[in-house]
C-alpha cells in the first residue's frame, strides 16, 4: 500500500523541506523505492533542491484543472516530482475562499498507486494547503527543531491532526523528525528527551545535525548526497532513512 506522507510544521526554518528532499532522494537512490515528491509550498524550495525548476507544468496547473497529475510529473534528480511556483499562492486563496479540502486528494487519484512513497512538503502554516495535504495523506511526519517554542507548537499540530482525523480516518501522526540538532546544547538534548517521552518510537533517530554542507548543497539546487557525499551529515540522512523504512515499510 502506498504511503502518502505529509511533512508539516506551522513554523518556518525547521528543516522540513530539507528533510523531505533528502528522504525522497535516499529512498529512491539508496533503497530502490518508487517515490513521488510533491512540492506543496509557495516558496518552492523542494522544487529547487531537487533540481526541478525547469518543469513545464506544476501542481498549480493540476489543481486548477488545466493539467492532470500524471502529465505534470517531472523527472529530476532521478525522482518523480510535482513542482511548485509562487502561483500556488493563488491556488491557496481559491481553496480558502471555496472552503475546499479535498482538491489534492482528487487530483492524485489514480496516480499514487504507482509509487511506494508519496512525500508532500507542506508550507509552514496550518492553512488550506496543509489541510488539503492532510486530507490526501495516510500519514503525518512532523519536522521540528529541538527548541522550546517548537515543543510548545507540537500541541497545535496534534490538535489539527486530530481534527482532520474526524474526516480522514486513515490519517496517522506516525513520525517526528528533529533537525538542526546540536548535542552541545542542553536545550536540544532536553527537548529531544521530552519529545521521546511524549511520542516514544514515533520520534525517528538520529536527529539531523546542523551542517554548512546542507546549506551549500541547497544553494546548488541539490542534496548533500550529490554535492558533498563525504560530509558528516550524510551519515545522519542514511541512518534516518533506515529508521524511516523501519517505521513505514
Amino acid at each position: 500500500m502506498t504511503k502518502i506522507i505529509a511533512f508539516i510544521n506551522h513554523k518556518g526554518g525547521v528543516g522540513k523541506t530539507t528533510i523531505c528532499a533528502h528522504l525522497a532522494y535516499s529512498l529512491h537512490h539508496h533503497h530502490q523505492k518508487r517515490v513521488l515528491a510533491i512540492d506543496f509550498d509557495t516558496q518552492a524550495n523542494l522544487t529547487e533542491i531537487l533540481g526541478a525548476l525547469e518543469a513545464p507544468r506544476t501542481i498549480s496547473n493540476v489543481l486548477s484543472g488545466a493539467e492532470t497529475a500524471q502529465s505534470s510529473i517531472y523527472e529530476a534528480s532521478g525522482l518523480s516530482v510535482l513542482t511548485a511556483t509562487i502561483d500556488l499562492a493563488n491556488i491557496e486563496f481559491d481553496l480558502t475562499a471555496n472552503n475546499t479540502q479535498n482538491a489534492l486528494k482528487k487530483a492524485l487519484a489514480g496516480v499514487t498507486d504507482a509509487y511506494d512513497y508519496v512525500l508532500i512538503d507542506c508550507p509552514p502554516s496550518l492553512g488550506a494547503l496543509t489541510l488539503n495535504a492532510l486530507m490526501a495523506a495516510t500519514d503525518v511526519c512532523v519536522v521540528s527543531n529541538a527548541e522550546y517554542l517548537s515543543l510548545q507548537g507540537m500541541k497545535n499540530i496534534v490538535t489539527v491532526v486530530q481534527q482532520t482525523q474526524l474526516y480522514n480516518k486513515e490519517l496517522a501522526l506516525s513520525s517526528i523528525i528533529v533537525s538542526h540538532y546540536d548535542t552541545r546544547k542542553g536545550i536540544n538534548r532536553e527537548v529531544l528527551g521530552k519529545l521521546q517521552e511524549a511520542f516514544t518510537d514515533r520520534v525517528l533517530v538520529p536527529p539531523v545535525r546542523s551542517a554548512v554542507a546542507i546549506v551549500e548543497a541547497s544553494s546548488h539546487g541539490a542534496t548533500v548526497f550529490q554535492v558533498r557525499p563525504n560530509a558528516d551529515v550524510v551519515n545522519d540522512f542514511h541512518a534516518l532513512t533506515t529508521s524511516f523504512l523501519e517505521k513505514y515499510d
